[in-house]
């Protein structure tokens, strides 16, 4: 069994562990000052990075590490490195790196755009459009507007919503797992979970 095929059958624990661990953090946080929504922003890029396949040629070794890049003001603090520190998808180390150049992303493999981004947001994205990169905001409607994966806050709890049309373009392939849990699926006849 190879690789994704592993991450697939594993993600059938993963998706409903996460959903549910994710929906109960963020009630939690709202009423009892438990995880921010930061904190649990951070946990899903890490996750994120286990059911996404690269295609040929992202990674010229092995070994590489993947890597997470902040583009903007970095709104994580610590947490993001925290939540990736010591941790591996497939033996590849997880990477933090925060950027304020759009022409300092290629060597990245998940982008998330920050906040302060909104007024270069379109201009991000379609420079990233057809380059093999995991882009993530909570931008408005950023889904819809490009990115491969939108996070939504939604009764005060982190969902996401993924563009599979973006995901296409970027030549990368998302397991059915991670797509099982998004609350909506734009470019797919934008099902709705």
């Amino acid at each position: 069994m190879d690789g994704f095929a592993t991450r697939t059958a594993s993600g059938i624990r993963w998706a409903s562990s996460l959903a549910c661990s994710l929906m109960v953090a963020s009630a939690q946080g709202a009423t009892t000052g438990g995880p921010s929504q930061y904190e649990v922003t951070a946990a899903y890029l890490f996750n994120f990075s286990k059911f996404v396949e690269w295609p040929e040629g992202t990674f010229t070794g092995a070994a590489d590490p993947i890597i997470i890049c902040v583009l903007g003001e970095n709104p994580f603090g610590t947490l993001l490195g925290d939540a990736v520190k010591g941790k591996q998808v497939n033996g590849r180390e997880i990477v933090v790196r925060e950027t304020s150049s759009i022409s300092k992303i290629p060597g990245c493999h998940i982008v998330f755009l920050a906040p302060n981004e909104q007024e270069r947001l379109d201009e991000a994205l379609a420079r990233l459009a057809d380059r093999p990169i995991l882009t993530v905001s909570n931008a408005d409607s950023v889904a819809g507007r490009g990115a491969v994966i939108g996070l939504t806050l939604e009764e005060r709890r982190v969902r996401f919503e993924v563009n599979l049309v973006a995901a296409g373009r970027a030549r990368l392939k998302l397991s059915s797992q991670l797509l099982k849990v998004a609350v909506r699926l734009i470019g797919q006849g934008d099902q709705r979970h």
